[in-house]
Formats: structure tokens, C-alpha cells, sequence
């Protein structure tokens, strides 16, 4: 070939080459144009986002699905119905009813990929999802609002409301747009995680039965500390245990939950926290056969009632402490039997999932909270 002909088809072929990115880039100009600061989701204006009545989510890893009953409590199918928490439905709406397009990414297909835009492949960990699936409906079964979520590029501050990649259900077309797309990627993460509190403070006793037939009951002293009632003259209290295990209703930070029903509590260690106002909380616990967060999981299970008549005297309660301002806690009995009732209608049939770490608080022995004394 000639050097003049080669050199003509080399002007042609880089011509035809910047002609093409030029219709490339004037296309996503116009597209930027006329969409940006558009909605995502023009329909979900007004009281229309109020219609949403079920969100469905998927990764690959788990589906799920969020109803609203006509309650107005949003609850998770796939949790026999479990309340899920409001506050992050809420954002989940928000996010799709005020998400904005910026700018207009890929159309092609192969390039999905790319921004994590493909549909949701199975995958056998967490870990390795990659895009979210998320759909809202309404009462009858409408689509109203559908959706893949890819990878984000701002995470939303406390000013800003993030950005991340998406592409409508449907379309070839990728967009990156702006919303608070916090879209947690683990049902559990969905559930109201919130079942009750009561303070360490208020145990005055526990009593621990195990299926093997042993029995530890806890007193408390006139310290507000508990004691290991009946406690061998070998053997030595560890008081930090003692101090975490009085402290066990501070804070039950459950994995997961499942009706009762499905639970086989027939060789549960069952224990009963006493609380000055006159609660009762009894406490079944059993091995999962599983971990939760690298640590033995268990099934737990509460049955809270009320007693008037086993509340503290003024009498019997602890000196006051250094915070204290030297002055008498006051027992609420009337409180009591509403935080009771209240605790036993949220927890009533239900059974939750805990790491060892916070149910080992229910299920300790004798050997567990003391040691041999050592020899002076």
C-alpha cells in the first residue's frame, strides 16, 4: 500500500472515530440537559408517595418483603409478619421519592457491570452483594416505583443526600443520580430492633434453673451489687460477671427473630430477673446450632408479668450510692405494671436471636460466676 493511500485511510478512520464520540458526547449532553435536576420518579409527587404500601427488596443473598397494614405499621413477610423499623422505611420512601437525576451514565448492556447495575446475581455471602434490587407498591399491587441501586459514589452526610448510580427496571439506560439511598443490604437490618430496657439497678434478684437440674440464685446486697446466695467458703465471686449479668436487661441487641412456635424450648435454661417495681421477667434460652457473629447463637424467649406485691419495700432497698446526691431511688409501681404490659405485647410469641455474648447473661452456673479461692 502506498504511504499516501495509507495515510488517507488513517485521517478517514480517526474522522469517523472522533464523529462517533462527538455523537456520543452531544447525546449525553442533551440528555444532561433536559434531565438533570429532573425526578427519578416523576409519579411519586404529592400525597401519591403516600399510597406506597410495599417495598420489595432483593441482592442475590436474601428477598424480602415490607408490608404497611392498615394499621399503619409496616411489618416483614418474611418474618411471619415482625415489625420492621419505621424510621428507616420512611428514609427508604423518601430516598425514592426525592431521588434526582444529575447526569446520564451507559445505556450499553455490557457495560452494566461496570457500575454494579446488573440484576442481582446469587451469591453466598453478604459480602459480596453488589446491587439492590427495590421496588414500592401500592395497596393493590401497582408498581409505582422500581429500581436498581449500584455503587454509590458520596454516601449521604448530615448537609448532603449522597449520590450513587441506579437504572430504572426496564431500561437499558443507567443514570447517576442524587437521593439518600442508604439502602441497608440485610433484613435484619430492617427489623425494630427496640424491645425493652430495664436497668441494672433495679434487679434485686435472679434465679437461674438449668436442665440438667442446678439451680443459682443472685441476691442483691445492701450495696446494690448482686451476691451469689449460698455461696461455697472455697469459692470466690467474679464481680464483673455478677455486674453484667444484673446489667442483662440494659440492652438486648438481637440478631434475628422467629414466631416461638418454631423454637424447641423443651431443654431451655430458664431464668427470672426481679425488678423493684414488681416485674418479673422469665427468660428461656437455648442453643441455636448455629453462630451469630462468630460467637454460639441462641434462641431466647421473654414472658414479662407484673406483681404488686413483689415490688421493694423502702426498706429493703439498696443505701444510696456516690450519684445517689444521698438521696432514696423511688419505686414507681404503677410504671412498672405499664413498662410490663408494654414489654409483654412487643416480645408475646416471638423468639430472638442472640450471640453467646449477650445470652450467656441468661445461662450462667455456679462455675461460671466464681472461681476457687486462691490459697493465702
Amino acid at each position: 500500500m502506498k504511504r499516501s493511500t495509507w495515510l488517507i485511510l488513517l485521517i478517514v478512520t480517526v474522522l469517523f472515530a472522533g464523529a462517533a464520540v462527538w455523537s456520543v458526547t452531544e447525546r449525553n449532553a442533551r440528555l444532561a440537559a433536559r434531565d438533570y435536576g429532573t425526578p427519578l420518579f416523576p409519579g411519586l409527587d404529592g400525597a401519591n408517595v403516600n399510597r406506597i404500601a410495599e417495598l420489595r427488596l432483593d441482592t442475590g443473598h436474601e428477598a424480602w418483603t415490607l408490608k404497611r397494614e392498615a394499621s399503619g405499621r409496616w411489618v416483614m413477610v418474611e418474618r411471619a409478619g415482625y415489625p420492621v423499623d419505621p424510621d428507616r422505611v420512611k428514609q427508604a420512601v423518601v430516598a425514592l421519592a426525592n431521588a434526582t437525576i444529575l447526569a446520564p451514565r451507559t445505556a450499553d448492556p455490557a457495560q452494566h457491570h461496570r457500575l454494579n447495575l446488573d440484576p442481582p446475581a446469587a451469591v453466598d455471602s453478604e459480602d459480596d452483594v453488589t446491587s439492590i434490587a427495590l421496588s414500592a407498591r401500592g395497596a393493590d399491587g401497582a408498581v409505582m416505583a422500581d429500581l436498581l441501586i449500584g455503587k454509590v459514589k458520596a454516601l449521604p452526610t448530615s448537609r448532603d443526600p449522597g449520590q450513587a448510580y441506579v437504572r430504572r427496571a426496564g431500561e437499558d439506560r443507567t443514570w447517576l443520580v442524587e437521593g439518600r439511598f442508604d439502602i441497608r443490604k440485610d433484613p435484619t437490618a430492617w427489623l425494630d430492633k427496640t424491645l425493652f430496657r430495664i436497668p441494672r439497678e433495679e434487679i434485686s434478684a435472679i434465679t437461674v434453673h438449668h436442665p440438667d437440674g442446678e439451680v443459682l440464685r443472685l441476691v442483691r446486697n445492701r450495696f446494690g451489687t448482686l451476691n451469689i446466695a449460698d455461696l461455697p467458703d472455697d469459692r470466690a465471686s467474679r464481680d464483673v460477671r455478677l455486674t453484667a449479668t444484673q446489667r442483662a436487661l440494659e440492652f438486648l441487641p438481637f440478631a434475628d427473630v422467629k414466631p416461638a412456635a418454631e423454637v424447641d424450648m423443651s431443654d431451655a435454661t430458664v431464668t427470672t430477673l426481679y425488678a423493684d417495681d414488681g416485674t418479673a421477667v422469665t427468660v428461656r434460652s437455648a442453643p441455636a446450632g448455629f453462630q451469630v457473629d462468630k460467637d454460639p447463637g441462641y434462641w431466647v424467649t421473654f414472658s414479662i408479668e407484673h406483681d404488686p406485691e413483689l415490688a421493694t419495700t423502702p426498706d429493703d432497698l439498696p443505701i444510696p450510692g456516690p450519684n445517689d446526691e444521698g438521696k432514696q431511688r423511688e419505686v414507681d409501681v404503677d410504671a412498672g405494671a405499664a413498662r410490663a404490659t408494654e414489654a409483654q405485647a412487643r416480645t408475646d410469641g416471638w423468639a430472638y436471636l442472640f450471640a453467646e455474648f449477650t445470652a450467656q447473661n441468661f445461662r450462667h452456673t455456679l462455675e461460671t460466676l466464681s472461681e476457687p479461692k486462691e490459697e493465702s
